[in-house]
């Protein structure tokens, strides 16, 4: 018993360790397949085989429609529209394949290619708007990047001219006081008011002159 048990716990790991290990292989593919829209369109096709087989084996009885949107959302999202396309063509193509390998009677021989018709325009409807939403969406993502990139140029060009105008102002500032304190010395009125007025307007300015740069 003990030995059985041995074996089984060293089965078990084995299984763990192989279940790893495929999980790591389809990672390592997924992160090919969103790099290349070739290998994209490719899982993808891979994806729309292995769901029409299982839509064969299951029969009437387990629907798996909805499984075929999974190929080509993944295809439209990675690829654009192109792969998306081609691989909604296929995944209709696919379908009326099951569709006639199960054996369903219909009232007429040409309802299986018109439900055809109907899953390409569905499936075609997908893929544009999967298309569509992940090409704003980059537009959106360069479109912040450009804003980024020009905010951090204004800043800089901002606390450049912060820092020319604050040093040469405050030598202004300094000698309208000085001259100023000499005028007011001397009994020079209107000169004196001259100054004043420099001086506060100075003082206006510096403030906008060192909040810009900070």
């Amino acid at each position: 018993a003990a030995a059985r048990g041995a074996n089984v716990g060293r089965n078990g790991a084995g299984w763990r360790q192989q279940a790893v290990q495929l999980w790591n292989l389809a990672k390592s593919y997924g992160r090919l397949a969103r790099s290349s829209p070739k290998v994209a369109t490719a899982v993808s096709l891979v994806g729309v085989v292995v769901v029409g087989y299982i839509d064969i084996v299951t029969g009437d009885e387990i629907s798996v429609s909805i499984f075929y949107l999974g190929p080509v959302y993944f295809a439209a999202w990675v690829g654009g529209i192109v792969s998306g396309s081609m691989v909604a063509i296929f995944s209709a193509y696919v379908w009326l394949y099951a569709d006639l390998d199960t054996g369903n009677i219909y009232s007429h021989d040409a309802i299986p290619y018109w439900n055809t018709l109907v899953r390409f325009g569905f499936f075609i409807g997908t893929a544009y708007l999967v298309a569509t939403r992940r090409r704003i969406q980059a537009e959106l993502y360069e479109a912040r990047d450009k804003a980024d990139k020009a905010n951090c140029a204004k800043s800089v060009f901002l606390a450049g001219v912060s820092h020319e105008l604050r040093t040469p102002l405050n030598a202004i500032i300094g000698y309208s006081e000085l001259l100023s304190e000499e005028a007011a010395a001397a009994g020079h009125a209107a000169k004196d008011r001259d100054l004043e007025r420099i001086r506060r307007a100075g003082h206006r300015i510096r403030p906008t002159a060192v909040g810009s740069e900070g």
